[in-house]
């Protein structure tokens, strides 16, 4: 007896050994993945590349494939980013008809992100997306997977009658775990792409997640496990995705449009002559030419190779970023945010939503490009101050804030208010002047052939009500009203003017400067804002002196400072001021250094050991920063912030921001408007 009972506390024992070992090889197989995902040099990239801005090298490989685009390729690179920083990611909506290349720029952008980092939800139903991304979780969402696998094995190991009693205790054993087991979807620091729009049940399980309203949301559903009939009862969702989401329905008529649109940044895709003429000629490129010579003239494997490392790189020093703060969360400071709420509109709720979405972009761009960002350390907390430079870029890559997709506002500006201008207050007659309308107005017809002068192709009047004026009219840009001279036809007139520096005279020369693939951001970008302008002429040394000490003031009693006020806060450990941009690293020599450092501090770095002494100075090297290697002083730091955007970029008036100006007091005819035009 006693021997039987020695063999079954062996076995018991060797089982637990069995279960400990597959466990921690597989703890090992998972940390040499992640080891392997995100391991990249950064001084070996900086030489491949030839640059150390990661970002831009990326958009830069993605414009060789995706032509007059530089706004949205932006925003997508953005957005997806947005998801490894984890606290509030984008979601961007994607609309645009049919064939005008939503898709396309989304497909081209994410192939440089790895692929465990991409779902593409498409056309699934809520029971795919639970069995191909949930996992078997326990009540305090602990996995049980690996837990009934071994279960389930010992179990059919166990076939003699003498083993029967043992099984049915696994059975039992099984049972239990299933009884209180619920599916977990982990979407955290995920990017969801919805390259159609997403199936009701599908869409019902993630909006939760997309409103960021809750980190973990659970929410009955029953989930098949396995072929012996096991279910789960409740499905958690944990974590919060970026999301991008792309439609070419007519999304004023779709019944989830005003959930999508509180929930998106919405832009579209240029849908110019000049876009189309450089598309067409990369096809036949791509088709007609060998693909050794395609490497050459449109894009090589090791430009896609180094864009997918840079986009692994900025995940990695994103997760660096985490590791500087205690609590695990990047830290960031925008000196210019309360000026900046003030610039901004704040009279309806959309405006709130507004702001929001302009502040969790200001919090995205400088974490991405915070190698070239100074940082602030108060206390044991590092946080990236964000530039000027930064709120310019924002300003820019937002479009559209209302919700309207950017080519129907476009429509407005650049085809609907011109050609309702041309009328010249003067309203139209009939051919035998016996008829006359009673306001100054536009047929569609007559807005179709301005459509076709301006955008080089036809549509069709009932193309034309369905794609643009029925949203217009939705949003209180435009109104109709019945034609005195055909009784079949409505006449249409504006109820907004937009300003005039909002009206963009469509010339393809412009275009071509505004959107050659070739240019820096500052000088495509044709959507800066008036705000911008604004914000910065508010900005000045004593501005940003006076906001450093408001954030000292919060850590320190400035009334028992003694000393001259500037040496107390140049030599104080409580605040100090890094360049981030003066950072070394373990494999960097004297060359590379000095691509990096000013002329003046190369000549200080004269001698190996000096090289040595300023690399373990760096504030790269310490987590918690306590180090004044890189630490600037009050006076360098307000000439370089304040000194640095006011010559890189030039202002326009942005077409989308502030676009509109009077408002008519005619009343609107909308909720009458039911007939389609002929």
């Amino acid at each position: 007896m006693s021997i039987g009972n020695n063999q079954e506390n062996l076995s018991t024992d060797l089982d637990k050994i069995k279960r400990q070992l597959l466990d921690d090889q597989q703890e090992s197989l998972k940390q040499q993945s992640d080891n392997n995902i995100i391991k990249i040099k950064e001084q070996e990239l900086k030489h491949q590349i030839h640059n150390d801005d990661f970002i831009e090298y990326v958009v830069k490989i993605v414009k060789k494939t995706v032509k007059c685009e530089d706004i949205l390729i932006r925003q997508i690179l953005y957005t997806s980013l947005s998801s490894y920083i984890e606290d509030d990611p984008i979601n961007l909506g994607i609309l645009a008809p049919t064939s005008e290349g939503k898709t396309y720029p989304v497909e081209e952008c994410i192939k440089f992100f790895h692929r465990d980092d991409i779902i593409k939800v498409g056309s699934m139903s809520a029971k795919v997306l639970i069995r191909d991304k949930g996992v078997l979780v326990d009540k305090n969402l602990n996995s049980i997977e690996n837990k009934l696998k071994e279960l389930k094995k010992r179990a059919k190991a166990l076939s003699k009658k003498n083993q029967k009693e043992e099984k049915e205790q696994i059975n039992e054993e099984i049972e239990k775990l299933y009884k209180d087991a619920r599916t977990l979807i982990d979407l955290r620091g995920k990017i969801l792409v919805f390259l159609e729009p997403p199936k009701k049940d599908v869409w019902d399980i993630l909006k939760p997640i997309l409103s960021h309203d809750s980190p973990e949301i659970e929410f009955p559903f029953v989930n098949k496990t396995d072929k012996e009939g096991h279910e789960t009862k409740d499905v958690v969702v944990r974590g919060w995705p970026s999301c991008i989401f792309c439609s070419a329905k007519d999304e004023s008529k779709w019944e989830v449009w005003p959930e999508i649109k509180s929930r998106f940044l919405i832009s579209s895709p240029n849908m110019i002559p000049q876009k189309y003429k450089e598309s067409t000629k990369l096809i036949s490129q791509k088709i007609g030419k060998p693909n050794l010579i395609q490497q050459e003239v449109i894009i090589s494997d090791i430009e896609i190779e180094n864009a997918k490392k840079c986009i692994l790189l900025l995940k990695q020093k994103i997760n660096e970023l985490k590791l500087k703060n205690n609590n695990g969360k990047i830290s960031l400071w925008i000196p210019y945010a309360e000026i900046l709420e003030k610039e901004l509109p704040s009279n309806k709720g959309t405006d709130v939503r507004l702001q929001k979405r302009i502040f969790s972009l200001l919090r995205i761009v400088p974490i991405i490009k915070s190698n070239h960002r100074k940082l602030i350390v108060l206390g044991n907390e590092t946080s990236v101050i964000a530039d000027l430079e930064d709120l310019r870029e924002v300003l820019s890559i937002t479009q559209n804030f209302e919700g309207i997709p950017k080519y129907k506002i476009e429509f407005f500006i650049n085809v609907f208010y011109p050609c309702y201008k041309a009328k010249d207050d003067v309203p139209d007659s009939s051919k035998d002047t016996l008829k006359q309308e009673e306001r100054v107005a536009v047929t569609a017809r007559q807005l179709c052939d301005a459509y076709k002068k301006v955008k080089g192709k036809s549509i069709t009047t009932d193309n034309l009500k369905k794609t643009y004026l029925d949203e217009l009219m939705s949003n209180g840009l435009i109104d109709y009203d019945k034609s005195n001279i055909d009784a079949k036809q409505y006449i249409y007139y504006p109820i907004v003017d937009p300003l005039s520096s909002a009206i963009v005279e469509v010339k393809e020369e412009s275009l071509l400067s505004l959107l050659s693939n070739s240019e820096p951001f500052y000088k495509v970008s044709q959507y800066s804002s008036t705000i911008y302008e604004k914000t910065i002429k508010k900005i000045n040394e004593t501005w940003l002196f006076c906001e450093i000490i408001k954030l000292l003031s919060y850590r320190i009693n400035l009334s028992n400072i003694q000393s001259p006020l500037a040496d107390y806060l140049n030599n104080h450990e409580e605040l100090q001021l890094l360049d981030n941009n003066n950072c070394y690293s373990d494999n960097v020599d004297k060359k590379e250094i000095q691509s990096i450092v000013s002329e003046d501090n190369m000549k200080e770095l004269n001698s190996n050991s000096q090289i040595e002494k300023a690399k373990e100075c760096c504030c790269c090297n310490n987590i918690n920063n306590n180090t004044n290697g890189s630490r600037l002083r009050i006076r360098q730091f307000i000439k370089k912030y304040i000194e640095n955007p006011k010559t890189q970029f030039d202002i326009k008036q942005s077409s989308n921001i502030a676009s509109f100006g009077n408002i008519s007091q005619i009343e609107s005819n909308l909720s009458k408007f039911d007939i389609k035009d002929n």
